[in-house]
């Protein structure tokens, strides 16, 4: 499987000057650019998906507008070349460009502070800089947010022309600290850097803040009443700005290709369009073969995090077969706070969403005050992305504790049996194991004892023979045998063979008689599993 003519493609660099100066592949995006000035909004916050092209567009965005700049020659060629607009606004304003994807908690205000110097220090002469400009800068303890102010000021009387702030991954760091002691007042100093830069500015000409979700108004812009918010839900002009339309990909990849391309990546719902994930299909492009390269790039921690067994009944009905949907409530703007209390899930359903890991459709029910919408999981990548590397994270922590406590109780070993077999069968209802069960259980219950701390050794020594898990503790000892059955009806005699197999080879030979031991025998085909608990003494 491979595409049309394998171009020479740079899977690492979002500038827009080294593709085209380099004659990388480029796909033509350039029209975002007069999507974002002809917009009547001053400020503007355009929230896509993890590796949708934002930061790539973004470094274009910055090429086309900065007047220190002559890049003209960059856009030779594409849309936007030959649109009224172009000379009107090539290179004409001074731009303060900044990203917050390298944040970090410890020094994130002096960091902040920093990028505004170093604009300061691209567009302010030191002999044309203002005292309060001088101040912000030479002063390392003023990390105060009025200092941005004074340097868009500043930047705005050298030039006679009023600045554009670009903000690329504004909710990166708040993101990466929901959890920490700093986070509000963290919150606290973004929500003041932006109501520095943004608010009633006159010395603003345009801003614009990409990032992944969409966080309501209350927690980060509350003081803020200009913003524009165009997310995956909003039908707008940038709905195909960012990823891949149909079009684009079918003049990439061979027509024998794009079905299968089309399946796995395709599918995310933006306003009225669909798009493929550009990461996916350009790794596609560079590898010639399908993978779950989306996935393997990175996930939102927060999605295993927070997700409860409820969501994941639901997810896993959604994952099981392509095309799945179920219906739920959902509030677009996503309360980072909220998402650890609330009930109705609407907001971690709002966080799949906007972050690309569902998509969406209207439902119909919705009333004012509750908006329902239907969601699935669009396509094969992220099919796999749910199984491995989500719900896989519900499973291991609803497993854990459950096996911890059944553990509490061996002694009952009719009880133990039981609790086993239904953790055991709750594991393959969430993903389809046909190939080699043995292994793959085997494997699933060494993890979790484990992640208890248990001292478990497996597949060593014993007896007659080789054990497949051996377990030691204070109070107890047991082995655990794996056997597999061919037929459903044969489960039964798989956990006989396998409790005769511990007997019969001794593989509690060096097991103390001062405590209890255990002979565990697990019987499994397809999608069953049980499991059968005998004391040895």
């Amino acid at each position: 499987m491979m595409p049309k003519k394998k171009p020479r493609i740079d899977l690492s660099s979002s500038e827009f000057a080294h593709y085209i100066e380099k004659k990388l592949l480029y796909v033509d995006k350039s029209m975002f650019i007069e999507h974002f000035m002809d917009n009547p909004s001053k400020v503007l916050l355009i929230t896509r998906p993890r590796r949708m092209g934002k930061s790539l567009n973004m470094n274009m965005l910055a090429e086309f507008l900065d007047c220190q700049k002559n890049s003209g020659h960059l856009f030779k060629g594409l849309k936007i070349e030959k649109r009224k607009m172009f000379k009107e606004h090539l290179n004409k304003y001074p731009v303060v460009y900044l990203t917050f994807k390298n944040l970090h908690i410890d020094d994130y205000k002096l960091s902040i502070k920093q990028m505004f110097i170093d604009a300061a220090d691209k567009y302010i002469p030191k002999e044309k800089r203002t005292a309060f400009v001088k101040d912000f800068i030479t002063n390392k303890k003023n990390v105060q947010v009025m200092g941005i102010r004074y340097i868009l000021q500043n930047i705005s009387e050298v030039y006679g022309k009023n600045p554009v702030v670009l903000i690329d991954e504004y909710d990166k760091i708040l993101m990466d600290n929901i959890k920490s002691k700093e986070y509000e007042n963290l919150r606290n100093y973004i929500s003041g850097v932006f109501n520095s830069g943004f608010k009633d500015n006159p010395y603003l000409h345009k801003a614009l803040l990409t990032g992944v979700l969409r966080i309501s108004q209350e927690s980060i812009f509350s003081n803020l009443n200009n913003v524009e918010v165009f997310d995956v839900f909003a039908k707008s002009e940038f709905d195909e700005d960012f990823g891949l339309t149909e079009k684009e990909v079918k003049a990439l990849v061979e027509p024998k290709d794009f079905k299968i391309v089309k399946r796995w990546y395709d599918g995310i719902r933006v306003g009225n369009s669909y798009v493929f994930y550009i990461y996916s299909v350009m790794y596609f492009l560079s590898k010639g073969e399908i993978s779950n390269y989306w996935g393997q790039s990175g996930t939102i921690n927060l999605l295993g995090d927070l997700l409860t067994q409820s969501k994941a009944l639901c997810l896993g009905e959604a994952v099981k077969k392509f095309g799945n949907t179920f219906t739920t409530e959902l509030d677009p703007r996503v309360s980072l706070k909220e998402l650890f209390s609330d009930k109705e899930d609407k907001y971690y359903y709002a966080l799949a969403v906007q972050a690309g890991y569902l998509a969406w459709s209207e439902a119909a029910g919705s009333k004012p005050g509750k908006r329902l919408y239907k969601l699935c999981v669009p396509n094969e990548e992220l099919m796999m992305v749910w199984e491995e590397y989500i719900l896989s994270s519900i499973v291991k922590k609803a497993e854990q504790s459950r096996l911890a406590e059944a553990f509490e109780e061996i002694e009952d070993t009719e009880y133990f049996g039981k609790e086993l077999t239904e953790l055991l069968s709750y594991k393959l209802s969430y993903f389809d194991l046909h190939d080699n069960l043995e292994k793959t259980y085997h494997g699933f219950v060494l993890g979790l004892m484990v992640a208890l701390g248990f001292d478990v050794r497996s597949n060593n020594s014993a007896g007659a023979g080789r054990y497949d898990l051996f377990i030691e503790t204070k109070k107890w000892t047991a082995v655990v045998e794996f056997k597999v059955s061919k037929t459903a009806r044969g489960i039964k005699e798989a956990i006989k063979d396998a409790l005769a197999q511990i007997e019969r080879k001794k593989y509690l030979a060096s097991a103390s008689k001062k405590k209890p031991a255990y002979a565990i025998g697990v019987g499994v085909h397809k999608n069953d599993a049980e499991v059968l608990c005998e004391r040895a003494w």
